[in-house]
């Protein structure tokens, strides 16, 4: 069974308060409960008006978050990754609704690895599960991150054709807010194909231009980690 670790409805609190199953994930955004869609309907005021700083700050003050490819001890940091989920996520933003609602489910029945894809909190953008290998800890958690990061520049090299693509989700610490749309397409993830292709990076480049996830390592608390992800979902639109 795929879980996901689940985070206050504040992103500066970055440990997280339990699991939740793949299945009660997809029911959250397909049935949200009524509080929720109050938050829904006043980000969906913000979009029209243009304040995408009420908007980023509804979000990230109000909405439950999800870390959907990894799950960590305690709090969000690549050092901490304690297990890989066999997921990706994929964003698309900056789309009016009317594209998000066809680009959701074109990208659904285009593509078979798709565990479900739906719309943004903002309803301006397409949120999209894919599923990926299941990446083992076996030889430790920084190759873990590199066959995770080879897995993504694959889905980059395909995706970035797509309107509004955001390479953000890369980030493995970066937080996937709740959102809701009652028309979500999913299958269930055993229905859906594996993507299994990588775009590998040769070992002396590795060397040479180190992976993004290796300053993490540096850091002596997760502060920067959190101003990091705030400061993606305020440019995000």
């Amino acid at each position: 069974m795929i879980k996901f670790q689940y985070y206050h409805g504040d992103i500066k609190k970055s440990s997280p308060l339990g699991l939740i199953s793949l299945e009660t994930f997809i029911d959250r955004h397909l049935n949200p409960k009524a509080d929720l869609l109050s938050v829904f309907n006043q980000i969906n005021q913000a979009t029209a008006s243009g304040d995408k700083k009420l908007k980023a700050d509804l979000k990230m003050n109000n909405l439950y978050s999800f870390t959907i490819s990894a799950q960590f001890n305690g709090r969000r940091r690549y050092a901490d990754i304690r297990e890989f989920n066999p997921l990706a996520q994929l964003d698309f933003d900056g789309l009016t609704e009317e594209e998000s609602i066809e680009f959701r489910d074109f990208i659904f029945e285009h593509y078979p690895q798709v565990i479900c894809s739906y719309l943004s909190p903002s309803r301006c953008g397409v949120k999209v599960l894919l599923r990926i290998p299941k990446i083992s800890l076996d030889k430790g958690i920084d190759a873990g991150i590199v066959e995770y990061k080879d897995y993504y520049r694959a889905i980059e090299t395909e995706f970035s054709n797509y309107k509004g693509f955001d390479n953000s989700p890369k980030n493995l610490v970066l937080p996937l807010f709740i959102s809701h749309d009652q028309n979500m397409s999913y299958r269930h993830f055993d229905s859906a194909e594996v993507w299994n292709i990588k775009e590998v990076v040769e070992e002396s480049l590795h060397t040479k231009f180190p992976m993004p996830y290796k300053p993490y390592k540096k850091l002596k608390s997760n502060d920067k980690n959190e101003l990091r992800a705030i400061r993606t979902v305020r440019k995000s639109s």
